[in-house]
């Protein structure tokens, strides 16, 4: 029995807004955009410049898988072999060959160019010394703060700073404040009547201290227990870790 193959014919209007979604898409491998252009082979049938029936229709349909609603292309909607389906498809009606290889090269070389700029901005790298009672702070704390979106504000990191100096130094800082415990299970004792002292706010910028401290223990940099108006505050997880990583 003979099989009917289906019509794979795209209507010139959407030939055109395939066009169109290409080049905003592409604005940033060519100035201007790659410009894909239609041809009719026969009254008010078109198709892609350079490529058959069977090709135009596929770069229809994978453009119109990727299709965002900024008028352009997701690129990231694609597979990895339907986009380099897709952009050699592009690449042959525009008669642009390896465009899109040349522009991941250059990339990639302004990446490894930055990179390079970058250690060479950096200080060398300092010997490992410090001082009795010293406070390390975790290097994602710089991350957290490098974000559209910081996870910490500077009064979080304040108090967290305040509470390692007592750890570290096996002194408590806050009014009627005491220490508990030994090693990685040493806590500063809090009163939270009294609050962590009025000498190191006297603005009243902490007014939210016990909320912070909670913000603190959710990203484990400390650990909280309490024990009727006491606040029992250790080390977190995190802080544990860079402790231990600094005896090593």
């Amino acid at each position: 029995m003979k099989t009917l193959r289906r019509d794979r014919y795209v209507a010139r209007d959407e030939l055109l807004n395939v066009r169109d979604r290409i080049r905003i898409a592409t604005l940033s491998v060519a100035e201007g955009g790659l410009r894909v252009q239609t041809r009719e082979v026969s009254p008010g049938k078109y198709l892609f410049l350079e490529l058959d029936e069977d090709e135009t229709y596929e770069l229809a349909e994978l453009v119109r898988k990727a299709h965002d609603s900024a008028g352009g292309l997701a690129w990231s909607r694609l597979s990895r072999r339907e986009l380099s389906k897709l952009e050699r498809l592009i690449e042959k009606s525009c008669g642009s060959r390896d465009v899109f290889a040349q522009v991941r090269e250059q990339f990639e070389l302004r990446t490894r160019a930055a990179e390079l700029r970058k250690r060479a901005a950096r200080p060398p790298r300092r010997p490992r010394w410090e001082e009795d009672g010293a406070v390390v702070l975790p290097r994602e704390l710089f991350d957290w703060l490098n974000r559209p979106d910081p996870i910490l504000e500077l009064t979080d990191i304040a108090l967290y700073v305040l509470m390692l100096f007592q750890l570290e130094n096996a002194t408590p800082l806050t009014p009627g404040g005491r220490l508990e415990g030994m090693g990685d299970d040493c806590a500063v004792v809090v009163d939270t009547r009294l609050g962590i002292g009025m000498k190191f706010d006297p603005d009243a910028r902490f007014a939210h201290w016990q909320k912070d401290l909670e913000h603190l223990e959710r990203n484990g940099l400390l650990a909280l227990e309490r024990r009727g108006h006491e606040l029992l505050v250790r080390r977190g997880r995190r802080a544990i870790a860079v402790a231990k990583g600094r005896q090593a």
